[in-house]
């Protein structure tokens, strides 16, 4: 595969200026979204249940750990991330890399957005009511975003050379 050196250079400009929009504008967007959205979010939830959790900010604001004396020490429910963190910024920047006319990576952030969305839904009724919400928030956090996060390289460039796309038989059908 031969690339142009415009091109490569279109890519490496395009990959640096997400690295630098991604620590500049985005990080600290996620860590306003948990102070301002997510943490009064949290503590609003005014169920028996909900009383009993206290939440901490980790990681420079970026996770809040939920802890509640109902659990066991060890087995505290799943804390949760903002959204698009560093496992998207490895996989947009390999699309931009990739495929630096291609809006692949814009595709990914708003999945993360709208899978973020779906993590405080499934945390706040994990938080106001129900376990298995923590659980199913865990799992799809641990293996399916991450999968997906990782693989959409992948995919994307598999679907950029039809490997996805079924081939014809070599069968012409009669007329």
């Amino acid at each position: 595969m031969s690339r142009s050196w415009p091109r490569w250079g279109a890519a490496c400009a395009f990959a640096a200026g997400l690295v630098v929009l991604y620590f500049t504008a985005w990080r600290p967007a996620r860590a306003l979204f948990m102070h301002h959205v997510t943490h009064p979010l949290l503590i609003s939830i005014e169920t028996e249940r909900g009383t009993t959790f206290q939440y901490q900010f980790e990681r420079g604001a970026l996770r809040i750990g939920l802890r509640s004396p109902r659990y066991q020490s060890g087995s505290n429910p799943t804390d949760y991330h903002a959204p698009a963190g560093r496992d998207c910024l490895i996989a947009a920047f390999l699309l931009v890399l990739l495929f630096p006319y291609r809006p692949y990576w814009l595709y990914l952030w708003g999945f993360n957005l709208a899978v973020g969305a779906l993590f405080l839904a499934l945390v706040a009724l994990g938080v106001a009511w129900v376990d298995w919400a923590f659980l199913l928030q865990g799992f799809l956090e641990k293996y399916v975003v991450q999968a997906l996060n990782l693989g959409a390289p992948l995919l994307a460039l598999a679907y950029e050379r039809d490997v996805l796309s079924p081939r014809p038989t070599g069968e012409s059908s009669p007329s």
